[in-house]
């Protein structure tokens, strides 16, 4: 039995959202229980990038996981570290913890570093076959700190925050679709209040088994402000991915006058994803897979409430897309992958990215 991961979507670094035990499952079984993953992208802008992965959902042979991760790049380094104690006693429900850091060094592309701790205890419910679900509390600590050249509105969110709330989390199964859903609401005790929800739905497409499959994904989430304002770190940015084609945080509303259109984050994000593969094209080469993919999204929305600097920013609704090819090879437990896209819908100031090559591993 396990804490449901909090990580559904490309909005963040990819934290928990690797090869996870299906509830009920134990240790000794022989379904993978961890995951190595690398990636390298490239683009005229920023050159060259890099994120990587470690997730572990048996560490020391109990029913504990820890996931690693990192990105860098020329404009931006970040390393997250989650640690989650999936039960303690017995019945059903369990208790379970999460625990998670994250540091970000933003300072050449939005002028900002930033720092999140979060701490979450709760309910773990094993609903058998179907998934697993939690309820319980949140304790964050989080801080930004803002340059000089940082955009307005990033200035006045600089500082310290001490948050609390409730959430419910969940990871379902019905045959061909999986669903992941995760709902927070968030008071700072004095003039913040917000809901924060996500929900992630994939569906394998019913094409009789071969060497084809077809896959569909749908991420989006929204924020909704009760009272106060949100700050960059709880404002949805997208991670190297949300859309293949575009490089980490690089759409979504920006400010203009501030280090050559600076990202201030949204407030709402969908993005769907369409992926097809055909195994064994090449005589010879049964290990040798050839893909097209179609992605398609977008990052909006931002709490103004009155501020005259959050009112200039152009945070409307702006559809991106992007298409392109996958060559992979399997290595037994392990995958290489080359990504080749283009974006044919964005917008002047959104960053691309055309070239990524994705290595991944599980045991």
């Amino acid at each position: 039995m396990r804490f449901p991961s909090v990580a559904l979507s490309r909005f963040a670094l990819l934290v928990g959202a690797g090869v996870l035990l299906s509830a009920g499952q134990s240790a000794a079984d022989e379904d993978p229980v961890g995951r190595l993953a690398f990636g390298v992208g490239y683009d005229r802008d920023s050159g060259v990038s890099l994120v990587g992965a470690f997730q572990h959902r048996a560490l020391m042979g109990r029913d504990q996981s820890i996931d690693l991760a990192f990105s860098v790049s020329s404009q931006e380094q970040t390393v997250a570290l989650d640690y989650r104690l999936n039960r303690l006693g017995d019945g059903n429900p369990t208790f379970g913890v999460a625990v998670s850091h994250a540091e970000r060094d933003r300072s050449e592309r939005q002028g900002i570093d930033t720092s999140v701790t979060r701490v979450s205890p709760g309910a773990v419910w094993d609903l058998g076959d179907a998934g697993v679900m939690s309820l319980g509390l949140v304790f964050i600590k989080d801080d930004l700190r803002a340059l000089a050249e940082a955009p307005a509105i990033l200035q006045d969110e600089d500082g310290a925050r001490s948050l609390m709330g409730v959430a419910l989390n969940g990871e379902l199964g019905f045959g061909a679709v999986e669903l992941g859903f995760n709902a927070v609401l968030l008071d700072d005790g004095e003039d913040l209040r917000y809901t924060k929800a996500e929900v992630a739905l994939d569906y394998a497409l019913p094409i009789p088994p071969g060497a084809l499959s077809a896959e569909l994904a749908l991420r989006a989430g929204a924020i909704n402000v009760a009272q106060g304002q949100t700050t960059l770190n709880d404002r949805f940015l997208p991670s190297s991915g949300a859309i293949r084609g575009f490089e980490a945080n690089g759409f979504g509303p920006v400010d203009p006058a501030a280090l050559d259109g600076a990202p201030v984050g949204a407030t709402r994000y969908a993005v769907m994803s369409f992926d097809t593969r055909y195994a064994g094209l090449l005589p010879g080469a049964p290990d040798v897979s050839f893909g097209l993919f179609m992605d398609v999204g977008s990052a909006w929305g931002l709490d103004a409430n009155g501020d005259a600097a959050r009112a200039t920013i152009d945070a409307d609704t702006y559809w991106r897309g992007a298409a392109g090819i996958t060559i992979g090879r399997d290595f037994g437990a392990a995958r290489l992958e080359l990504v080749l896209s283009d974006a044919f819908a964005h917008r002047p100031s959104d960053r691309v990215q055309n070239v990524q090559l994705n290595f991944s591993s599980t045991f």
